[in-house]
Protein backbone atom coordinates (compact mmCIF):
# COMPACT_ATOMS: atom_id res chain seq x y z
CA UNK A 1 0.00 0.00 0.00
CA UNK A 2 0.91 3.84 0.17
CA UNK A 3 4.23 4.19 1.97
CA UNK A 4 5.49 0.68 1.92
CA UNK A 5 9.16 0.34 1.30
CA UNK A 6 9.56 -1.60 -2.34
CA UNK A 7 11.95 -4.32 -2.19
CA UNK A 8 13.55 -5.86 -5.25
CA UNK A 9 15.20 -8.97 -3.93
CA UNK A 10 18.88 -9.86 -5.66
CA UNK A 11 20.42 -12.76 -5.11
CA UNK A 12 24.11 -13.11 -5.82
CA UNK A 13 25.03 -16.43 -4.94
CA UNK A 14 25.60 -19.43 -7.35
CA UNK A 15 22.02 -21.37 -6.76
CA UNK A 16 22.12 -24.89 -5.33
CA UNK A 17 21.82 -26.40 -8.63
CA UNK A 18 25.29 -27.09 -10.29
CA UNK A 19 25.72 -25.00 -13.47
CA UNK A 20 28.72 -24.30 -15.47
CA UNK A 21 32.17 -22.59 -15.36
CA UNK A 22 33.88 -21.94 -18.76
CA UNK A 23 37.26 -20.06 -19.52
CA UNK A 24 36.96 -18.34 -22.97
CA UNK A 25 34.30 -20.83 -23.99
CA UNK A 26 36.31 -23.93 -22.74
CA UNK A 27 34.31 -25.69 -19.56
CA UNK A 28 36.34 -25.94 -16.55
CA UNK A 29 36.68 -29.50 -15.17
CA UNK A 30 36.54 -31.22 -11.62
CA UNK A 31 33.55 -28.51 -10.64
CA UNK A 32 32.37 -28.22 -6.75
CA UNK A 33 29.61 -26.37 -7.10
CA UNK A 34 28.85 -24.20 -3.97
CA UNK A 35 25.96 -21.56 -3.65
CA UNK A 36 29.06 -19.32 -2.09
CA UNK A 37 31.93 -20.92 -3.60
CA UNK A 38 33.08 -22.49 -6.70
CA UNK A 39 36.05 -24.50 -7.28
CA UNK A 40 37.13 -25.88 -10.81
CA UNK A 41 40.41 -27.29 -12.51
CA UNK A 42 41.96 -25.51 -15.45
CA UNK A 43 42.30 -28.32 -18.23
CA UNK A 44 45.26 -28.40 -20.17
CA UNK A 45 45.87 -26.36 -22.97
CA UNK A 46 43.20 -23.76 -21.59
CA UNK A 47 44.13 -20.15 -22.93
CA UNK A 48 43.72 -17.18 -21.42
CA UNK A 49 40.14 -15.57 -21.64
CA UNK A 50 36.72 -14.61 -19.60
CA UNK A 51 35.88 -16.75 -16.55
CA UNK A 52 31.90 -17.16 -17.13
CA UNK A 53 29.64 -18.85 -14.65
CA UNK A 54 25.96 -20.01 -15.21
CA UNK A 55 23.85 -20.97 -13.17
CA UNK A 56 21.89 -23.96 -13.15
CA UNK A 57 18.59 -22.98 -11.93
CA UNK A 58 17.80 -20.53 -14.32
CA UNK A 59 20.67 -20.42 -17.08
CA UNK A 60 22.20 -16.87 -16.31
CA UNK A 61 25.36 -16.07 -16.43
CA UNK A 62 27.75 -13.15 -14.94
CA UNK A 63 27.07 -9.86 -17.30
CA UNK A 64 30.52 -8.45 -16.50
CA UNK A 65 32.88 -11.68 -16.15
CA UNK A 66 37.02 -11.36 -15.43
CA UNK A 67 39.62 -12.37 -17.62
CA UNK A 68 42.07 -15.03 -16.68
CA UNK A 69 45.86 -15.13 -17.63
CA UNK A 70 46.95 -18.48 -18.84
CA UNK A 71 50.78 -18.80 -18.46
CA UNK A 72 53.26 -15.90 -19.06
CA UNK A 73 55.95 -14.70 -16.91
CA UNK A 74 54.88 -13.83 -13.13
CA UNK A 75 52.98 -11.24 -12.60
CA UNK A 76 53.00 -8.22 -10.73
CA UNK A 77 51.47 -7.66 -7.26
CA UNK A 78 50.05 -4.26 -6.30
CA UNK A 79 50.46 -4.48 -2.33
CA UNK A 80 47.22 -4.54 -0.65
CA UNK A 81 46.41 -0.49 -0.40
CA UNK A 82 49.28 0.18 -2.84
CA UNK A 83 49.83 2.43 -5.87
CA UNK A 84 49.27 0.79 -8.91
CA UNK A 85 50.56 3.85 -10.50
CA UNK A 86 53.83 2.79 -9.02
CA UNK A 87 53.34 -0.62 -10.52
CA UNK A 88 52.98 1.15 -13.81
CA UNK A 89 55.86 2.90 -13.51
CA UNK A 90 58.33 -0.55 -12.29
CA UNK A 91 57.11 -2.66 -14.74
CA UNK A 92 58.68 -3.91 -18.35
CA UNK A 93 55.93 -3.80 -20.83
CA UNK A 94 54.04 -6.73 -21.38
CA UNK A 95 53.73 -6.98 -17.73
CA UNK A 96 50.46 -8.30 -16.07
CA UNK A 97 50.22 -6.46 -13.04
CA UNK A 98 47.14 -7.87 -10.50
CA UNK A 99 45.25 -4.58 -8.43
CA UNK A 100 43.72 -6.41 -5.22
CA UNK A 101 40.39 -5.42 -4.02
CA UNK A 102 40.15 -2.16 -2.39
CA UNK A 103 39.73 1.38 -3.63
CA UNK A 104 42.39 3.36 -5.30
CA UNK A 105 41.61 7.06 -5.48
CA UNK A 106 44.14 7.59 -7.90
CA UNK A 107 44.11 9.08 -11.58
CA UNK A 108 46.34 6.19 -13.75
CA UNK A 109 48.57 7.00 -16.87
CA UNK A 110 49.10 3.73 -18.67
CA UNK A 111 52.00 4.72 -20.66
CA UNK A 112 53.43 0.93 -21.24
CA UNK A 113 51.67 -1.89 -22.86
CA UNK A 114 50.50 -3.69 -19.47
CA UNK A 115 47.92 -5.50 -18.86
CA UNK A 116 45.88 -4.13 -15.69
CA UNK A 117 44.09 -6.79 -14.14
CA UNK A 118 41.80 -6.31 -10.95
CA UNK A 119 39.99 -8.79 -9.22
CA UNK A 120 36.32 -7.68 -10.38
CA UNK A 121 34.51 -4.79 -11.00
CA UNK A 122 32.66 -5.48 -8.03
CA UNK A 123 36.02 -5.21 -5.74
CA UNK A 124 38.69 -3.52 -7.23
CA UNK A 125 37.82 0.38 -7.41
CA UNK A 126 39.14 2.74 -9.15
CA UNK A 127 38.04 6.60 -7.84
CA UNK A 128 38.58 9.27 -10.07
CA UNK A 129 37.39 12.18 -7.55
CA UNK A 130 39.59 15.24 -7.66
CA UNK A 131 39.32 15.06 -4.26
CA UNK A 132 42.74 16.32 -3.23
CA UNK A 133 44.51 18.73 -5.29
CA UNK A 134 47.86 16.74 -5.26
CA UNK A 135 46.52 14.35 -7.65
CA UNK A 136 45.46 16.80 -10.99
CA UNK A 137 49.33 18.18 -10.10
CA UNK A 138 50.76 14.91 -10.26
CA UNK A 139 48.91 14.32 -13.17
CA UNK A 140 49.92 17.43 -15.02
CA UNK A 141 53.67 16.29 -13.87
CA UNK A 142 53.68 12.67 -15.09
CA UNK A 143 51.92 13.22 -18.58
CA UNK A 144 54.22 15.89 -19.79
CA UNK A 145 57.40 14.57 -18.60
CA UNK A 146 56.52 12.02 -20.56
CA UNK A 147 56.33 14.29 -23.52
CA UNK A 148 58.94 16.20 -23.00
CA UNK A 149 60.89 12.84 -22.53
CA UNK A 150 59.36 11.63 -25.93
CA UNK A 151 58.25 8.60 -24.05
CA UNK A 152 55.17 8.72 -25.72
CA UNK A 153 53.96 10.45 -29.05
CA UNK A 154 50.96 12.83 -29.82
CA UNK A 155 49.09 13.01 -32.93
CA UNK A 156 50.55 14.85 -35.14
CA UNK A 157 49.51 18.54 -34.53
CA UNK A 158 48.98 17.64 -30.98
CA UNK A 159 50.52 19.87 -28.32
CA UNK A 160 49.24 18.39 -24.66
CA UNK A 161 46.28 18.02 -22.69
CA UNK A 162 44.46 21.25 -21.61
CA UNK A 163 42.11 21.56 -18.60
CA UNK A 164 38.90 20.38 -20.96
CA UNK A 165 40.37 16.64 -20.75
CA UNK A 166 42.71 16.89 -17.32
CA UNK A 167 42.77 13.41 -15.17
CA UNK A 168 40.44 11.18 -16.54
CA UNK A 169 40.22 7.35 -14.46
CA UNK A 170 42.75 5.75 -16.71
CA UNK A 171 44.59 7.77 -19.89
CA UNK A 172 46.11 5.59 -21.93
CA UNK A 173 49.39 7.30 -23.73
CA UNK A 174 51.77 5.24 -26.35
CA UNK A 175 54.86 5.45 -28.19
CA UNK A 176 54.48 4.42 -31.85
CA UNK A 177 54.98 0.77 -32.40
CA UNK A 178 55.10 -0.04 -28.65
CA UNK A 179 50.94 -1.83 -28.48
CA UNK A 180 50.85 -4.60 -30.65
CA UNK A 181 48.76 -7.65 -31.21
CA UNK A 182 51.16 -10.34 -29.93
CA UNK A 183 50.45 -9.47 -26.50
CA UNK A 184 47.92 -7.27 -26.37
CA UNK A 185 47.61 -4.32 -23.14
CA UNK A 186 44.72 -4.84 -21.59
CA UNK A 187 42.39 -3.25 -18.43
CA UNK A 188 40.20 -5.39 -16.79
CA UNK A 189 38.18 -5.81 -14.08
CA UNK A 190 37.63 -2.51 -12.53
CA UNK A 191 34.93 -0.09 -11.46
CA UNK A 192 35.86 3.20 -12.71
CA UNK A 193 34.02 6.05 -11.21
CA UNK A 194 34.07 9.70 -10.37
CA UNK A 195 36.40 11.22 -13.44
CA UNK A 196 34.99 14.87 -14.65
CA UNK A 197 36.60 16.46 -17.81
CA UNK A 198 37.77 13.32 -19.47
CA UNK A 199 35.98 10.69 -18.60
CA UNK A 200 36.76 7.52 -17.18
CA UNK A 201 38.85 5.94 -19.47
CA UNK A 202 40.99 8.26 -22.53
CA UNK A 203 42.46 6.44 -25.11
CA UNK A 204 44.65 8.95 -26.49
CA UNK A 205 46.70 7.65 -29.91
CA UNK A 206 48.63 4.43 -31.21
CA UNK A 207 47.09 2.36 -28.45
CA UNK A 208 46.45 -0.87 -31.08
CA UNK A 209 44.88 -4.16 -30.33
CA UNK A 210 44.13 -2.07 -26.80
CA UNK A 211 41.58 -4.24 -24.57
CA UNK A 212 39.05 -2.68 -22.33
CA UNK A 213 37.02 -5.65 -21.34
CA UNK A 214 34.94 -6.94 -18.13
CA UNK A 215 35.27 -3.03 -16.38
CA UNK A 216 32.02 -1.18 -14.82
CA UNK A 217 32.26 2.27 -16.08
CA UNK A 218 29.58 4.37 -14.36
CA UNK A 219 29.32 8.60 -12.34
CA UNK A 220 31.33 10.03 -14.84
CA UNK A 221 31.76 12.71 -17.21
CA UNK A 222 33.91 14.71 -20.07
CA UNK A 223 33.82 17.21 -22.24
CA UNK A 224 34.42 14.85 -25.32
CA UNK A 225 32.97 11.44 -24.28
CA UNK A 226 32.02 10.18 -20.64
CA UNK A 227 32.73 6.53 -20.21
CA UNK A 228 35.32 4.86 -22.96
CA UNK A 229 36.52 7.31 -25.00
CA UNK A 230 39.08 6.27 -27.95
CA UNK A 231 40.88 9.34 -29.61
CA UNK A 232 40.18 12.54 -30.26
CA UNK A 233 37.46 14.41 -31.73
CA UNK A 234 39.66 17.38 -33.39
CA UNK A 235 42.70 18.57 -33.32
CA UNK A 236 43.60 22.82 -33.06
CA UNK A 237 44.85 24.08 -36.59
CA UNK A 238 46.78 26.68 -34.65
CA UNK A 239 44.16 29.39 -36.39
CA UNK A 240 41.20 28.96 -34.40
CA UNK A 241 39.62 26.14 -36.75
CA UNK A 242 39.73 22.44 -35.91
CA UNK A 243 41.02 19.38 -38.39
CA UNK A 244 40.19 15.66 -37.80
CA UNK A 245 43.48 13.47 -37.55
CA UNK A 246 44.21 9.86 -37.17
CA UNK A 247 44.91 8.74 -34.06
CA UNK A 248 46.51 5.27 -34.73
CA UNK A 249 44.35 3.54 -32.33
CA UNK A 250 43.17 0.23 -35.00
CA UNK A 251 41.44 -3.29 -33.48
CA UNK A 252 41.09 -1.92 -30.15
CA UNK A 253 38.23 -4.79 -29.02
CA UNK A 254 35.72 -3.40 -25.68
CA UNK A 255 33.59 -6.36 -24.79
CA UNK A 256 31.64 -7.24 -21.40
CA UNK A 257 31.63 -3.96 -19.98
CA UNK A 258 29.29 -2.34 -17.99
CA UNK A 259 28.69 1.35 -18.93
CA UNK A 260 26.38 2.83 -17.06
CA UNK A 261 25.25 6.69 -15.83
CA UNK A 262 27.49 8.55 -17.39
CA UNK A 263 27.65 11.94 -19.64
CA UNK A 264 29.29 14.11 -22.20
CA UNK A 265 29.20 18.23 -22.50
CA UNK A 266 29.84 18.09 -26.13
CA UNK A 267 30.00 15.89 -28.81
CA UNK A 268 28.42 12.42 -28.82
CA UNK A 269 29.31 9.80 -26.92
CA UNK A 270 28.21 9.92 -23.63
CA UNK A 271 29.03 6.27 -22.80
CA UNK A 272 31.13 5.26 -25.31
CA UNK A 273 32.68 7.44 -27.91
CA UNK A 274 35.11 6.46 -30.81
CA UNK A 275 36.88 8.96 -32.60
CA UNK A 276 38.50 9.18 -35.90
CA UNK A 277 41.24 6.71 -36.75
CA UNK A 278 39.82 3.86 -34.83
CA UNK A 279 40.14 1.41 -37.69
CA UNK A 280 38.72 -2.29 -37.24
CA UNK A 281 37.21 -2.10 -33.76
CA UNK A 282 34.82 -4.21 -31.75
CA UNK A 283 32.30 -3.37 -29.51
CA UNK A 284 30.72 -6.63 -28.01
CA UNK A 285 28.52 -7.90 -25.41
CA UNK A 286 28.76 -4.62 -23.79
CA UNK A 287 25.90 -2.90 -20.86
CA UNK A 288 25.42 0.77 -22.24
CA UNK A 289 22.57 2.19 -19.83
CA UNK A 290 21.66 5.57 -18.79
CA UNK A 291 24.24 7.78 -20.45
CA UNK A 292 23.86 10.76 -21.66
CA UNK A 293 25.35 13.89 -24.33
CA UNK A 294 24.44 16.81 -23.86
CA UNK A 295 25.09 18.01 -28.23
CA UNK A 296 24.29 14.76 -29.32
Amino acid sequence: GTGTPQLILRDYGFGALPGTVKLGGVPLTNVTWGDVNVTATIPAGAQTGDLVVTRGDNGNANRVAVTVTVGGPAPIQVPLGGSIQAAIDAAAPGSLILVPPGTYNELLVMYKSVKLQGWGAGSTIIDANKTMPALLTDWYTKVNGLIAASTIDLIPGQTGFSNLEEGPGIIVLAKNGDFGPADPARIDGFTITGATKAGAILVNAYANNLQISNNRIQDSSGNFGGGIRIGQPFISNGGGGFVYVDAFNDDIRIHRNQVNKNGTKSQAGGGIAIYTGSDRYRVTENFVCGNFSAAD
